[in-house]
């Protein structure tokens, strides 16, 4: 792997609308009145630039110069120590789900395995009752949707799982979300365009992830996948035994313009997850349908 580092990002420059002042044709009589206003307008103008020259002066603090490299190794060393901590996981609490025409919050129980892939997802209203029960399992997805009394069956891809959450996630997204803690993607070289900012890309020089660092936290605090078209942010971190995540995740699926807002109440870390969690069984009177 390169390390390399980028300059920081130069601020664009604004163009300023030109403000014009017409005055009134000589042989025109204004009224009293009007002149009242004519001299107020020269004011007011006068006002609005002096207000728009200061706000122009108070830009935001600059965003300094480029991590070095002995920044950004540490920055990836710990990204990597927090992914190979983690190799299953318990949590519950509340999800919000949100697409161009409307918005939903439900309690939400997930129960996770790294090594194989499989993740238990059970979507719940506020009072009790069941709305979606998803299961991924070594690539395959069954899917539980109680508002339809049906169970959805096929493999796994992320355009299969989008016909039930805001916007299709990849393994290494889904992971990311639901752990409360970034992924790192395979990648050739890592530069620093500023400060608390990294850019991963692959063999081809194409970008794969940004990760943005918080200047407090040092914690990852926003990653931008481009390829995908998701940006996923992290905020209130928590730590468990050397473990760090986030306990609200944003998923914002740029595309379909959907957005899922994940707050944990309760995750447990590196508990055996028996293998009778991953199952789901079929109501009587549900009908079966094939994933296409």
């Amino acid at each position: 792997m390169k390390t390399a580092h980028g300059r920081p990002w130069g601020s664009s420059s604004k163009r300023r609308r030109k403000v014009t002042l017409m005055g009134f044709p000589r042989r025109m009589q204004t009224p009293p009145r009007n002149r009242a206003v004519m001299a107020v307008l020269p004011l007011s103008i006068a006002f609005l630039l002096l207000f728009s020259a200061g706000c122009a002066r108070f830009k935001g603090p600059p965003a300094g110069p480029p991590m070095s490299e002995r920044q950004v190794e540490e920055a990836l060393s710990g990204l990597q120590e927090q992914e190979g901590k983690v190799s299953s996981f318990y949590s519950r609490g509340n999800l919000l789900m949100k697409n161009w025409y409307a918005e939903e919050e439900s309690g939400i129980v997930i129960a996770g395995s790294r090594d194989p892939f499989r993740i238990k997802i059970e979507v719940t209203h506020a009072w009790g009752q069941p709305i979606l029960h998803v299961l991924i399992d070594r690539g395959k997805l069954e899917v539980l949707s109680f508002q339809e009394s049906t169970l959805y069956t096929g493999d796994f891809t992320p355009e299969a799982l989008s016909r039930f959450l805001p916007g299709p996630l990849s393994p290494e997204l889904i992971w990311s979300a639901l752990r409360g803690y970034p992924i790192v993607s395979p990648h050739r070289k890592v530069l620093s365009p500023e400060a608390d900012r990294i850019e991963l890309y692959d063999t081809g020089n194409e970008k794969v992830e940004t990760i943005q660092f918080g200047r407090e936290t040092r914690h990852p605090e926003r990653v931008v996948m481009p390829r995908q078209q998701v940006a996923l942010s992290f905020s209130d971190f928590a730590e468990s035994d050397g473990i760090f995540y986030a306990r609200e995740v944003e998923v914002d699926h740029r595309k379909s313009r959907g957005k899922l807002l994940l707050k944990v109440e309760k995750a447990v870390f590196n508990r055996p997850v028996p293998n009778e969690v991953f199952t789901l069984d079929k109501p009587p009177g549900f009908m079966v349908s094939r994933l296409e």
